[in-house]
């Protein structure tokens, strides 16, 4: 009876564990803190997230950290590399990739001086020089204002280099996801002295959902195998971004 029980018990234990990892999946993405970054413990909320709902379907998780457009183009370019993440959706990346569940929200909008405030509709926007960074999608009217040349911008590799543009008075307003900024704000060496001289414009310009986007041939197989991993993460559907466990990686 005792052994019975213990197969029975064993069974039931085996069945809530996640499943061993048993083949390895490269993905790229950049160093964007707080959701991703090698800085951070565990590697920032996003990765966070898409490691472990990997793990619970048998996959070891690989993240490979490059400038975004080095990231995305080695996704799309080379069998070697399954996708890239953090990215918004747009119509013109569902073209190339497959999209995943949704692993997290950003907010994205304009950071401005402390003591400048802009109108930021399309038309005010016109009048004023906006700092971007290369290769990101903002929203899109924005970005097809940009595209159309009726928008003047100055583009930047990255976050870091934008804000600070913004701060040498080189661009009016800064793109850039809200919680990205305060922690750079924060964290950043380069911009700890302008803490308290930039601020987010309250009207934001869009909450956008946070994927991984899956290219190459296996782009179906990977999308439903970490809907099942974010499934087993979240079985009530509350949202992983909500979860405390993952929000605590946001000034890690």
């Amino acid at each position: 009876m005792k052994k019975i029980m213990f197969i029975v018990l064993s069974s039931v234990f085996a069945a809530v564990q996640p499943v061993s990892a048993t083949e390895q999946i490269t993905l790229t993405s950049l160093d964007w803190p707080p959701f991703s970054s090698p800085a951070i413990t565990g590697g920032g909320m996003t990765s966070l997230i898409v490691k472990q709902a990997f793990a619970r379907v048998g996959y070891e998780l690989n993240v490979e950290v490059e400038p975004w457009s080095t990231a995305v183009a080695r996704a799309e370019n080379t069998e070697e590399v399954a996708g890239y993440f953090p990215a918004y959706y747009s119509e013109e990346r569902a073209k190339k990739c497959v999209f995943s569940d949704e692993i997290g929200t950003s907010l994205v909008g304009f950071a401005k001086r402390n003591g400048e405030e802009y109108h930021t509709s399309l038309e005010a926007l016109a009048e004023h020089v906006v700092g971007v960074v290369s290769g990101y999608a903002n929203e899109e009217n924005f970005d097809s204002a940009v595209s159309d040349g009726r928008i003047p911008v100055v583009k930047s590799g990255n976050d870091v280099e934008n804000i600070h543009q913004l701060l040498d008075g080189r661009v009016d307003l800064a793109v850039v996801d809200k919680r990205v900024m305060n922690y750079l704000v924060s964290n950043d060496k380069t911009l700890n002295e302008y803490k308290g001289k930039v601020k987010f414009d309250p009207a934001g310009l869009k909450m956008h959902g946070l994927y991984v986007c899956f290219t190459g041939s296996r782009s179906g197989e990977y999308a439903q195998a970490l809907a099942r991993g974010l499934k087993s993460l979240d079985p009530m559907g509350f949202g992983l971004a909500n979860d405390p466990m993952y929000r605590n990686r946001m000034n890690k």
